[in-house]
């Protein structure tokens, strides 16, 4: 356990993700010696965000697969639906995107509720900004996944080079992101540089 919170410090706090993912992977080591199918599902979960975020796909995905396997012994939806959710991000980023589709498809079925969020986000990749902009205001989402929701809206709007609205919604991200730990503030600096540039 103490692998665990050593892994989620790093990264919540210090965005080190290689370090997050040696953390664990001697997390799962030790929990795969003892009878805590729950742990050890949380465990595959948390090395597959760590090699999901470091872009190693298979790997983050034959890590995602164990847990959910896990996942539906355990008969655990709450965590089922979040290791989903990021299946659905991996692959997308992966470029698999019909399989994305499959995983966000997993999230309505288990929660009963359309992803609006990852709706809009497919639509976006098939670069019909006005239908993805629809699904994202549909979203509710708040914490995390809105943080998020203001990001995929700035990207969307400057996509459509509406760079005003691209900002404003990039600054929204940069203002929660800075409120709930700021450990996204890179991505918000990455995407308003880009922006500028265009």
């Amino acid at each position: 356990k103490a692998y665990k919170n050593l892994g989620r410090i790093e990264c919540i706090l210090s965005t080190d993700f290689k370090s997050a993912e040696k953390y664990f992977d001697m997390s799962l080591a030790l929990f795969l010696t003892t009878k805590d199918k729950a742990e050890i599902a949380w465990a595959w979960h948390a090395v597959g965000y760590a090699r999901w975020v470091l872009c190693k796909f298979p790997e983050a995905m034959d890590a995602f697969e164990k847990s959910v396997r896990l996942l539906e012994k355990e008969h655990d939806t709450s965590t089922l639906v979040l290791v989903y959710d990021y299946m659905y991000l991996a692959a997308k980023e992966w470029g698999h995107y019909e399989k994305a589709l499959q995983y966000a498809l997993k999230h309505e079925e288990l929660t009963g509720q359309e992803d609006y969020n990852a709706t809009a986000d497919l639509y976006t990749l098939w670069d019909d900004y006005d239908l993805a902009l629809e699904y994202f205001r549909k979203d509710t989402s708040t914490g995390q996944n809105g943080l998020f929701k203001y990001f995929a809206i700035g990207s969307t709007f400057y996509h459509k080079k509406q760079y005003d609205s691209a900002i404003h919604y990039y600054k929204l991200f940069g203002y929660w992101a800075g409120v709930l730990g700021g450990s996204q503030i890179g991505k918000f600096d990455a995407n308003l540089g880009q922006l500028h540039i265009a």
